[in-house]
């Protein structure tokens, strides 16, 4: 396999894994997709507050992936209240008076946005060292090619008895 076969393997591969992935991640269409009265921006104020909003019925999953009555109350009147013209964070503030401050995702102070920081680069670090390992091993490939020295017959007698073998087992 020559080195330019093998870097569009590898980039095909890569290639595929990454559509694969985005595939994989895309949203599910929103809860409101059947309301023609919610406009799109509207609908994405809604998303970003459900987001940083805690199910108060398990307390263990955000509204926007979250299925029961209370929730779907919650994003009703979530939708309500953004098209009623109140800011998100007075919103945040209302449902947070009403079921205590657990039902904040991520409280104010805390480091979410440093976690987020230190995910992309540790991504960065791992992708910058597959590149760099990917690197040196198509070096060592090259190196270490077996080349057939000149005038060696590449045929043995191992060959001519493996064709013989072959050959009787297809008549």
């Amino acid at each position: 396999m020559s080195r330019r076969e093998l870097g569009r393997r590898v980039w095909r591969f890569v290639g595929t894994s990454l559509a694969a992935s985005a595939l994989t991640l895309t949203p599910a269409a929103p809860a409101s997709a059947d309301d023609p009265t919610v406009s799109s921006a509207t609908e994405a104020q809604a998303r970003a507050i459900e987001i940083q909003l805690i199910a108060p019925c398990c307390k263990t999953q955000t509204l926007d992936v979250h299925e029961s009555p209370v929730v779907t109350s919650m994003k009703k009147e979530i939708r309500a209240r953004l098209a009623a013209g109140d800011a998100p964070e007075s919103i945040l503030r209302g449902f947070e008076e009403r079921y205590g401050p657990d039902v904040r995702a991520v409280r104010s102070g805390e480091a979410a946005s440093s976690l987020g920081a230190v995910l992309a680069a540790l991504g960065a670090v791992g992708a910058a060292g597959a590149a760099y390992l990917l690197r040196r091993w198509l070096r060592e490939s090259q190196r270490t090619a077996v080349v057939p020295p000149s005038g060696h017959d590449t045929r043995d007698r191992w060959d001519e008895a493996l064709d013989d073998e072959l050959a009787a087992l297809d008549r």
